[in-house]
């Protein structure tokens, strides 16, 4: 019974930080963007880029099949928390516009379902941390 908690908690932590990073990799790129388009000029690191790393660092960790620490996971979650927020702003601005001047060119959907993997978390997890031959 004990594995069986132990694999789901793994998987979650998968899910976790594969989210993170598909969302700060997204994000990332409307920010670099925006900046392309003098909206904003990024002159130290970005945190958006600094969470991709930790998201990417977190997945290294997860590759061996045990669940992240305390302290990652809490990290993990507070990214979460914060990437959410960051794409919230930013869908309701791509609404807002979408409102004003016709639909946008990309479905707007939720943040659950935009950053999934596209064969879908079943078969991601199945698959996660092997390597390819």
């Amino acid at each position: 019974m004990l594995g069986w908690f132990k694999k789901r908690f793994w998987k979650e932590h998968v899910k976790l930080a594969t989210q993170n990073k598909l969302a700060a990799e997204y994000l990332l790129e409307f920010e670099q963007l925006m900046e392309g388009m003098g909206s904003f000029e990024v002159t130290r690191p970005s945190v958006l880029q600094l969470n991709l790393d930790s998201s990417e660092a977190h997945l290294d960790d997860l590759r061996d099949g045990q669940a992240l620490p305390p302290i990652l996971a809490n990290d993990a979650f507070g990214m979460n928390k914060d990437l959410r927020r960051l794409y919230d702003d930013m869908l309701s601005g791509r609404r807002a516009f979408a409102s004003q001047f016709g639909s946008a060119s990309e479905p707007l959907l939720p943040f659950d379902q935009k950053f999934t993997p596209n064969e879908g978390w079943s078969i991601y997890l199945d698959h996660f941390g092997r390597k390819l031959t």
